[in-house]
Protein backbone atom coordinates (compact mmCIF):
# COMPACT_ATOMS: atom_id res chain seq x y z
CA UNK A 1 0.00 0.00 0.00
CA UNK A 2 1.22 3.49 -0.74
CA UNK A 3 1.30 6.08 2.03
CA UNK A 4 -2.01 7.85 2.43
CA UNK A 5 -4.16 5.00 1.16
CA UNK A 6 -7.22 3.66 2.93
CA UNK A 7 -7.15 0.11 4.26
CA UNK A 8 -9.98 -2.15 5.43
CA UNK A 9 -10.04 -5.72 6.64
CA UNK A 10 -13.00 -7.97 5.96
CA UNK A 11 -13.93 -11.62 6.36
CA UNK A 12 -16.05 -13.82 4.18
CA UNK A 13 -19.60 -14.43 5.32
CA UNK A 14 -20.57 -18.09 5.84
CA UNK A 15 -20.65 -19.85 2.44
CA UNK A 16 -19.58 -16.64 0.65
CA UNK A 17 -16.95 -17.22 -2.04
CA UNK A 18 -13.69 -15.36 -1.49
CA UNK A 19 -14.08 -13.59 -4.82
CA UNK A 20 -17.50 -12.25 -3.77
CA UNK A 21 -16.01 -10.97 -0.51
CA UNK A 22 -13.27 -9.19 -2.45
CA UNK A 23 -15.77 -7.51 -4.77
CA UNK A 24 -18.03 -6.55 -1.86
CA UNK A 25 -15.11 -5.06 0.05
CA UNK A 26 -13.63 -3.13 -2.86
CA UNK A 27 -17.04 -1.69 -3.73
CA UNK A 28 -17.45 -0.53 -0.12
CA UNK A 29 -13.91 0.84 0.03
CA UNK A 30 -14.35 2.82 -3.19
CA UNK A 31 -17.96 3.82 -2.47
CA UNK A 32 -19.34 2.30 -5.67
CA UNK A 33 -21.79 -0.45 -6.59
CA UNK A 34 -20.25 -3.84 -7.29
CA UNK A 35 -21.66 -3.74 -10.82
CA UNK A 36 -19.34 -0.78 -11.53
CA UNK A 37 -16.22 -2.88 -10.90
CA UNK A 38 -14.24 -4.69 -13.58
CA UNK A 39 -14.43 -8.47 -13.71
CA UNK A 40 -11.85 -10.28 -11.61
CA UNK A 41 -11.20 -12.49 -14.65
CA UNK A 42 -9.27 -9.60 -16.21
CA UNK A 43 -6.62 -9.77 -13.47
CA UNK A 44 -6.72 -13.22 -11.85
CA UNK A 45 -8.36 -16.60 -12.27
CA UNK A 46 -11.18 -16.54 -9.66
CA UNK A 47 -11.59 -20.32 -9.78
CA UNK A 48 -7.90 -20.82 -9.03
CA UNK A 49 -8.13 -18.32 -6.16
CA UNK A 50 -11.08 -20.18 -4.64
CA UNK A 51 -9.27 -23.51 -5.01
CA UNK A 52 -6.09 -22.21 -3.36
CA UNK A 53 -7.98 -20.76 -0.39
CA UNK A 54 -10.10 -23.89 0.10
CA UNK A 55 -7.08 -26.18 -0.22
CA UNK A 56 -5.04 -24.23 2.35
CA UNK A 57 -7.96 -23.98 4.77
CA UNK A 58 -8.85 -27.69 4.54
CA UNK A 59 -5.26 -28.71 5.19
CA UNK A 60 -4.68 -26.10 7.90
CA UNK A 61 -1.91 -24.48 5.85
CA UNK A 62 -0.98 -20.83 5.90
CA UNK A 63 -1.72 -18.84 2.74
CA UNK A 64 -1.01 -15.23 1.88
CA UNK A 65 -1.93 -14.24 -1.65
CA UNK A 66 -1.44 -10.65 -2.78
CA UNK A 67 -2.50 -9.02 -6.04
CA UNK A 68 -3.72 -5.69 -7.44
CA UNK A 69 -7.27 -5.08 -8.59
CA UNK A 70 -9.25 -1.89 -9.24
CA UNK A 71 -6.49 0.32 -7.80
CA UNK A 72 -6.37 -1.73 -4.61
CA UNK A 73 -3.87 -4.15 -3.15
CA UNK A 74 -5.73 -7.31 -2.13
CA UNK A 75 -4.25 -9.72 0.42
CA UNK A 76 -6.11 -12.99 0.99
CA UNK A 77 -5.52 -15.45 3.83
CA UNK A 78 -6.63 -19.06 4.06
CA UNK A 79 -9.08 -18.29 6.87
CA UNK A 80 -11.24 -15.98 4.74
CA UNK A 81 -9.62 -12.83 6.12
CA UNK A 82 -9.03 -10.24 3.40
CA UNK A 83 -7.11 -6.97 3.59
CA UNK A 84 -7.87 -4.32 1.02
CA UNK A 85 -5.69 -1.24 0.59
CA UNK A 86 -6.90 1.49 -1.77
CA UNK A 87 -3.78 2.98 -3.28
CA UNK A 88 -4.07 6.74 -3.85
Amino acid sequence: MSDGGTTIEIESEPNEPTTRTILRGIAALKGVDETNLDSLYQDIDPDALETLVEHADERDRELRLKFSFEGCTVTVREDGHIRLAHDP
